[in-house]
This record gives C-alpha cells, structure tokens and sequence, in this order.
C-alpha cells in the first residue's frame, strides 16, 4: 500500500485491512516513508550516465533503478510505503516494472498520475482529478476498490476466451485443411464438399464463438500470476493441443477415407427364397444375381457400372483385374471419384445418391469438433472439462443445437448437403460417434505431454 498518510496511520490502516500483520512493524523495510525508500534504492538513474534523474518521465527509456538489488529486497518484503510523495510512487512503479512485474497502479489525485501513467494499468477513481482520469487507462465508476478486482477478473476471462476460441478454431481449420488438400490430391476431388465446410465454418466461427467466449469468471482467476507482457496469444499449452489433435483427427479421417469401405459395414439386400423352421424368419439368397440392392441403390443402376460385369463374373480363385467396386460384400462402397489408374468408381453412382462413405467422414469430422468443443473449454491442461458447463447457459445450448443440426444434416440433407439420400444407418453413426469420443481421451493423454517440447511464442528474453 501507497499512500501519503503518515507512517503510524498507514501501518493501523494496513493491519485493517489484513495487508499487515499485527506483529509485523518497520524492521526489514517492512513498512517505510516515501524518503527512506528513495533513499535505500538509490532513486532514479540515467541509464547511460548514471546521473540522478531530477525530471522524472522525460526519457521513460533510459530511466533505471539506482541499486536494482536492494530494489529486490523492497518487492520482496515492502507491504506499507508512507509519508510516499508523487516520486517515490514513480519509482515504486519504474523498479518493479524494471524486475519483470506486472504493475496496476490505483489512485485519484494529480499527484498520483506521473505512477498511473507509468503502470501497466492505471486504475482512476471516478471522483478523482481531470489530470488522473487522463494519466489513467481505466476509471472506476462507482469508487469501490472490489470493481478493480473485479475488472482484472473480468479482463483475464475475456482474455482466456479468446484463447478457447482460437484453440478450437485452429484445430478445425487444420484438420479442414489437411483433409481437403490431400484428399483433393489423391481422390480427384475433395471428400468434404464446399456445402459441408461452409456447415462447418458456420460451427467454427460465429455458433462456437458463442459458446466457447460466455465461459463466466472464476475465482481461480486471480490465484495465478499475471500473462507476460510480450506473451503470444497461443500458449505453448493450446500449441501442444492444436497439433497433437490435429494430427490424430486427420490419421483417424485418413484411415476412414482410404480404407473405410474395407470394414464399414452396408446394408445389402438379397432375394428371399424361403423361411425358417417356424414358418416367419425369412431365408435370403447369397447368390449375386439375386442381389436387389446395396446402400439404398437399386441393382439396375449397379449394373450400368463399367465394372459390373467383370464383378458378377469373377470368383475368389479368379479374380478380376476390372473389377474395382465391391457390389456384392455388406461393406460401403469406395467413395473415390476415380481409382488411381483412372478408371471411375463411385462417378457412376453419384446421379443416383451421394456417397455413403464420404457421408460418414463429413459426419465423423464434425462430431470430432464438437466432441473437441468440450476439451476447448479448458486451456491450462485442467482435467475436469465438464466443470463449471452446465452454469453456461449458452454453451449448452449451442452445443445441443450443433449436434441435432448436424443430426438433422447427415439423416435429412440429401442432395442440398450431398449426403446419401437415407442418411446413415446406426452402425456407422456408432463408428462416428465412438471416434468423435475418443477427442475427449486424446485431449487428456495430451495433457500430461510436457509443454517445454512445443515452441513459445513471444519476444521477451
């Protein structure tokens, strides 16, 4: 504490208001006056020169604690500074700024703003002087010390909002992106359509937005030190997330893209030729010429396929070179445009549905934002994401409003978000939504990697 009080007066105020202990007094520069602590740091020095400075502020820059060391000891134990004239309060702030420190500055008066203005942040009571309002960058309205406590809580929540957004946002943009370039490379076309991402930067931006930056204060807030001051916005911590999310999404979306249709399963109809035992379950051919449909789509529109006929023909002892499509396995088909020799695979079935394949991975890709939106809400590697959630109105609400769109999409869309026609069945919505999940497991095996092994962001020494 501050303050031009004498020194008997300031030390009862502090012991009040629990600053100082009853038992502590002057000893150690406990508690000082204004000119015994300019007096044991040596003032202000130039720092080229080393002379005295007598107009302090001129040369911000080249102003210099004169005895740093001590100046440590003052931070150290300093709780009462009294009798403190306008440069003692100047020096006060120039020394810890010097040391590293984080400074806020509160005061009312015209003496008081050479220190408001040289803080970090110089809070301003409301009935104070013109000149303090000026030097100072925020003013409390209502003159009451608990709104200062509350505008830092305030300022780092918003700032920590802006964090959880940037995290979640940047994971989807790097995961969209890989996907849809290497996809377009290899696939001839990109397995996220242009209506999808733009679903998906609707979720992204302004829906994710909303629900990742209403996140309320807490009182841990003001239980941890202050963000340095050249700190870049993306910590080591959302780096560490960022990637490592990212990385594991676009394998898992990979694998889907490449060899999903190897164990996703369809569904297939065949002829009946009969009933069971109890007269009521029916019996169904194996054959393929007795196949009636696959994934929705009806066999005469399989069978204009180019690979039709060499897939009817060929058998497991001779299998056909032609045949590039699975027609007759409850297994999804291949999505791709085209092989990789050129010949066409899924371009043929698209005029009667979309595909199925490529519909569950617009669909895995999103449930995995979501799921991701809930391990967003936490930005220091806290473990218990779900904390404090359902105090946020908002967050809830959005999150329930994205997962029955993106419901309501995948089932209805059809040809506006090119989605296969019956949606998906609920076997491959369990593979979506079991993978969506385990974002949830990778966000907290990612938390116990060690940030020192990703990059720090930010100029300062």
């Amino acid at each position: 504490m501050v303050t031009g009080d004498n020194l008997v007066t300031a030390m009862a105020i502090g012991k009040e208001c629990g600053i100082l202990d009853p038992a502590e007094s002057t000893e150690n520069q406990v508690c000082m006056t204004g000119p015994d602590f300019f007096d044991f740091v040596g003032g202000l020095v130039h720092k080229d020169t080393k002379e005295q400075i007598v107009i302090l502020g001129k040369e911000p820059d080249k102003e210099e604690i004169g005895d740093i060391k001590k100046m440590e000891h003052i931070r150290k134990n300093l709780k009462i500074l009294a009798r403190s004239r306008p440069n003692d309060k100047y020096i006060m702030v120039a020394g810890l700024r010097q040391l590293g420190d984080i400074v806020a500055v509160t005061g009312d008066g015209t003496n008081d703003a050479p220190a408001l203005r040289k803080a970090d942040v110089g809070f301003a009571m409301n009935t104070g002087t013109q000149v303090a309002h000026t030097a100072a960058d925020i003013i409390i309205q209502d003159d009451n010390f608990a709104s200062i406590v509350k505008a830092c809580k305030w300022g780092r929540n918003v700032y920590d909002n802006i964090r959880r957004f940037l995290q979640f946002q940047l994971t989807v943009n790097v995961v969209a992106l890989i996907t849809s370039f290497i996809g377009s490379v290899i696939m001839w076309e990109s397995p996220l359509a242009a209506i999808q991402l733009l679903w998906v930067n609707l979720i992204m931006d302004s829906l994710a937005s909303l629900a990742l930056a209403t996140e309320e204060p807490k009182e841990d807030l003001l239980m941890r030190p202050p963000y340095r001051k050249k700190e870049y916005i993306i910590s080591p911590k959302m780096v560490k997330h960022i990637l490592g999310m990212s990385i594991y999404q676009a394998i898992v979306l990979f694998v889907f893209v490449f060899a999903g249709f190897n164990f996703v399963a369809e569904t297939v109809e065949y002829k009946e030729i009969g009933k069971e035992a109890d007269g009521k379950t029916p019996i169904y051919s194996t054959l393929k010429a007795d196949l009636i449909s696959k994934g929705g789509i009806p066999v005469a529109i399989l069978q204009e396929h180019p690979s039709w006929a060499a897939c009817l023909a060929e058998t497991e002892e001779a299998p056909s070179p032609d045949c590039n499509m699975d027609f007759f396995t409850p297994l999804i088909f291949n999505g791709m445009v085209k092989d990789f020799q050129g010949r066409p695979i899924y371009d043929k079935l698209a005029k009667t549905t979309y595909s199925r394949h490529l519909s569950i991975i617009f669909n895995m890709f999103v449930l995995f934002q979501i799921f991701n939106m809930l391990a967003a809400r936490k930005i220091n590697d806290e473990f218990n994401i779900i904390e404090g959630m359902c105090g946020n109105v908002m967050f809830v609400s959005v999150w329930i409003i994205i997962l029955i769109a993106q419901i309501a999409i995948v089932n209805l869309g059809s040809s506006v978000f090119k989605v296969h026609k019956d949606g998906i069945t609920l076997n491959q919505w369990a593979w979506c939504v079991g993978f969506g999940f385990t974002s949830l497991i990778v966000n907290a095996i990612l938390k116990k990697v060690p940030e020192s092994i990703c990059p720090i962001f930010g100029d300062e020494d």
